[in-house]
């Protein structure tokens, strides 16, 4: 795994938990962007192609009767070795920094239609998620936090290699 020379917008002097950490660390360090992305955005796809993403499915800690914390933690243990982590899960509840990424309101359909082709359990979770985008939209705007609308035809992808000179350079897997 790489990481990415430019400067993030995540960069901060490392907090007690990472001190307590047995990580070789400088006394500042790029902290990695956490993105809170919908489903059907490129998650996924983003990190098997990518070395210095790091796609953290939360249903196999969701399972835990230690969740939240087992993923809390799993997410504070990758901080500072990946550029990106990628999350799809309610962090409202969780005391993490974090980035929202949605399919613009117009974009819906296709994205539906993403999940529509993985077929099984995927119909039903494009169908939960996109039904409420609003309350979704609304919830996330009133916490604060920045929020990426992806168009059509759009991915977490292009829009990351779209906006290099603001976030972390994407380094492909050899």
């Amino acid at each position: 795994m790489q990481r990415s020379k430019n400067p993030s917008l995540c960069s901060e002097t490392l907090t007690d938990y990472d001190k307590q950490s047995n990580c070789s660390l400088s006394q500042t360090a790029v902290k990695a962007l956490v993105i809170s992305g919908s489903a059907g955005v490129g998650k996924t796809e983003l990190a098997k192609r990518y070395s210095n993403v790091l796609d953290l499915d939360c249903s196999a800690f969701s399972k835990s009767p230690d969740w939240p914390r087992n993923y809390i933690e799993a997410i504070n243990e990758n901080l500072y070795k990946y550029d990106y982590i990628l999350v799809f899960t309610k962090l409202q509840d969780l005391d993490l920094d974090y980035v929202f990424c949605f399919p613009s309101k117009d974009a819906i359909p296709e994205y539906e239609g993403r999940l529509a082709k993985r077929g099984g359990m995927w119909v039903d979770v494009a169908r939960s998620v996109y039904s409420e985008y609003d309350k979704h939209l609304k919830t996330a705007q009133g916490l604060g936090k920045d929020i990426f609308f992806l168009g059509k035809g759009e991915t977490l992808e292009s829009f990351l290699l779209q906006n290099q000179d603001k976030y972390p350079r994407l380094i492909a897997r050899e």
